[in-house]
């Protein structure tokens, strides 16, 4: 026989206070001892006798095994309930103290799901969710059967201790159309999530009921008051939402604010459609100020009545609210006491709901999009460079800052008029540095009032530029305005810093280049040159976690081209010929604190292209940009590249100079290895990345030939003769190639 009614039952599900009762939908509570609305299904035995069967006696509800010691799962379960999102199916729980016997809920597809045939043994577990209580090693369990496919035993942790006295209930909680949380009641008041589930099949919730595993010869309980909870039946729906933000409408500029608070009653527990008939009236609870006061209690605020069967109540505020408040409030259905009034505010029959928190509108300006870092290049414009975005609800104004030293101070500089927008043009170094932007209403101090003006988060500008350049004319000087000059060394000299290195007229630009011996030879730019790290006169644009280094190398051994690493596996990077095979790859690394921006090296694959023998000069530029890409390019095409590009949230300072023709070694960074062999000439460092454009510009400009910028073109799978005067091209020479094998075949 069915049972259906309103039981009142102690809860913790809503956050709510001891002593706070709510309303159920009482399923079963097994007095009448009928278990007729139920299937039973066992869907896992190890034995082909069936022994497992539930009785309800006593007012409870337990599992019995009649005889073996195998395992045998059962499921029983009915359909005339049914389990909504954001509903609970739970049960009340005495554990006792039998062994290998487990007893718990389920909820499942159906009330007959697929059944292991009689007088079989075997497994045709599907589509069911259990939680369930172990007795003999104080286990609570879970178990989640997604289709046919059974998931492992779940353990919920972090049980209290002496579980069988304090997990007092169990519960399945409907989230979504397929997603269920399991959990257990401690003390009857709070519920705890353990775990939760992923269901493909969404009708899983149409069945509810119970689920035992036994394994001995016994009976096992007790289980009680098997009901559906549901937020739907206490005070829900809040507006302003829960969490809200900007809530109300100003009260000029008194710092007040008007706010309506809106609640639904809680739904009848019997009939969804209708609100439960014993709520006469709501009582309202408010706390204080939480921006000003660290007291979190709520107040009673006010009584509202309950007009007829309207769903929705309301309480406007009395007196209003304070802006840019954070308050705490709490609706108390008065439910009928039978005796033609209600139950005073606190009485424990009443239904009370969770506690929902709002915060009021703000009278100073909220900043809603920051201004974001950028890069600009030299002589050029940036409009907008930053801009902000601002709510506020009164006239807003803007003034914005640039700062040398990433600090908000009175000394820093005002830049730009009163507009949201900070506009760069033709920018040069000395727009390079960060920049922030303050803000005033009414509300503010600059504009008369008394919270303190809005300052938006301090961001960057790195102007990018030519930040090293050596021509190699008969000198090491840098030319680029940086003065980051070079002084040779030679580790086959009594005194290394003696060199007197080769200035050769076989140039590629200008009237020189530098030749290195590749055995001992190399030139230290010092700690200051760059690519640049650490913290730099202005905190950007070094070079490190942007920037390009191209050169053009007639090479005779491979060996670093520029390169630094401090300490240990730390800041540091290196563009350098490394051997691969018989002949050479170009390679980049480059890497901050904890973190390696790019890795990459390749060359081209031109049939038969070797750097090392061809005796002639190639440009090898690399390219990166921290968080994005980095790519390694020989004669102006793209040979390698690094998609998995990292983000150092910082870059050490050197420790040590910049060297060309060297690498410093892990073990100890002042002993060198990896010398180049052979010309270098034209070494250039931007403090940006290089676009694929230019760097093929770069080629030609030098060469007059083009640059294979796109290795893989369409049609390139026909590109049967790939040496130099066919590279990265189909003509007469591949159609020579494919002739030559017209008439072969591979007949039998």
């Amino acid at each position: 026989m069915m049972k259906r009614g309103l039981v009142i039952l102690l809860a913790g599900f809503w956050g709510m206070t001891a002593g706070a009762y709510v309303p159920s939908l009482l399923i079963d509570d097994f007095a009448d001892g009928n278990l007729s609305e139920y299937v039973l299904t066992c869907v896992l035995d190890q034995n082909t006798a069936r022994g497992v069967s539930f009785t309800a006696a006593g007012g409870v509800l337990r599992v019995t095994k009649s005889s073996g010691t195998e395992a045998e799962q059962v499921v029983l379960l009915r359909d005339d309930y049914s389990l909504a999102v954001g509903d609970l199916l739970v049960v009340d729980l005495a554990w006792g103290t039998t062994t290998r016997a487990d007893i718990g809920i389920a909820v499942a597809a159906t009330k007959t799901p697929p059944a292991l045939a009689s007088g079989t043994s075997g497994d045709v577990r599907q589509d069911y969710i259990a939680v369930y209580v172990q007795a003999d090693n104080n286990n609570l369990k879970g178990v989640v059967v997604n289709g046919t496919t059974v998931g492992g035993t779940i353990y919920a942790g972090g049980l209290p201790a002496d579980p069988k006295v304090h997990v007092t209930g169990l519960y399945i909680r409907r989230d979504s159309a397929n997603t269920f949380a399991l959990g257990y009641i401690v003390d009857k008041t709070t519920y705890v999530d353990f775990s939760t589930a992923t269901i493909a099949n969404t009708n899983i919730g149409n069945a509810v009921g119970f689920f035992g595993d036994v394994r001995s010869v016994t009976t096992y309980g007790d289980v009680d008051n098997l009901r559906i909870e549901s937020s739907l039946f206490g005070p829900h729906n809040p507006d302003p939402a829960n969490n809200a933000t900007q809530v109300g409408i100003p009260i000029g500029t008194t710092g007040d604010v008007d706010v309506m608070l809106q609640w639904d009653a809680g739904l009848n527990p019997a009939n969804r459609s209708q609100i439960n008939p014993l709520i006469k009236k709501h009582y309202v609870y408010l706390s204080k100020n939480q921006n000003t006061t660290s007291d979190p209690n709520l107040y009673y605020a006010a009584t509202v009545n309950q007009v007829g069967g309207n769903l929705t109540s309301s309480y406007i505020p009395e007196p209003a609210l304070k802006a840019s408040g954070k308050y705490l409030w709490r609706i108390e259905h008065a439910l009928d006491n039978g005796q033609g009034g209600v139950y005073p505010p606190g009485e424990p029959n009443n239904i009370v709901g969770p506690t929902w928190t709002f915060e009021t509108i703000s009278m100073e300006p909220i900043i809603q999009t920051q201004p974001v870092s950028t890069l600009v290049r030299l002589g050029q414009s940036l409009s907008p460079a930053f801009s902000v975005s601002v709510f506020s609800v009164s006239p807003v104004s803007y003034q914005w800052y640039y700062s040398a030293d990433n600090q908000i101070d009175a000394s820093d500089t005002q830049v730009g008029g009163n507009s949201p927008t900070l506009s760069i043009l033709n920018a040069s170094v000395s727009n390079q540095g960060h920049y922030y932007c303050r803000i005033w209403n009414e509300a503010t101090q600059s504009g008369g009032g008394p919270q303190p003006d809005v300052y938006t988060n301090v961001v960057s500008l790195t102007v990018g530029r030519l930040v090293a350049a050596y021509g190699f004319e008969n000198n090491l000087n840098d030319t680029s305005g940086e003065n980051n000059h070079g002084q040779a060394f030679d580790l086959s000299l009594p005194d290394p810093s003696q060199a007197s290195l080769v200035f050769t007229t076989d140039h590629i630009q200008g009237s020189y280049a530098l030749q290195l011996n590749g055995v001992g030879q190399y030139v230290d730019f010092g700690m200051s040159a760059y690519p640049k790290a650490g913290p730099l006169a202005g905190g950007i644009g070094g070079g490190l976690d942007e920037g390009t280094i191209t050169c053009w190398v007639k090479a005779s051994k491979v060996g670093g081209l520029l390169t630094n690493y401090n300490d240990g596996t730390t800041t540091g990077f290196a563009m350098s010929l490394e051997t691969s095979g018989t002949t050479a790859d170009a390679r980049i690394n480059v890497r901050g604190e904890a973190a390696e921006i790019v890795t990459a090296q390749g060359r081209p694959g031109m049939t038969g292209f070797d750097m090392l023998t061809d005796n002639q000069w190639h440009m090898v530029t690399t390219v990166w940009k921290a968080g994005t890409i980095g790519r390694v390019y020989v004669d102006g095409g793209i040979v390698a590249e690094d998609t998995t590009l990292g983000t150092p949230a910082l870059y050490a300072a050197w420790q040590r100079g910049v060297l060309l023709g060297a690498t410093r070694t892990f073990a100890d960074r002042n002993v060198l290895a990896n010398f180049y062999g052979g010309l270098i000439d034209d070494l250039r460092v931007y403090n940006y990345a290089w676009t694929p454009a230019e760097i093929a510009a770069a080629y030609t400009q030098v060469t007059g030939k083009p640059a294979c910028v796109n290795p893989n073109f369409d049609g390139s799978q026909f590109n049967f003769d790939n040496t130099a005067p066919s590279y990265c091209r189909i003509d007469l020479a591949d159609f020579a190639a494919f002739a030559s094998r017209w008439l072969a075949d591979g007949l039998y």
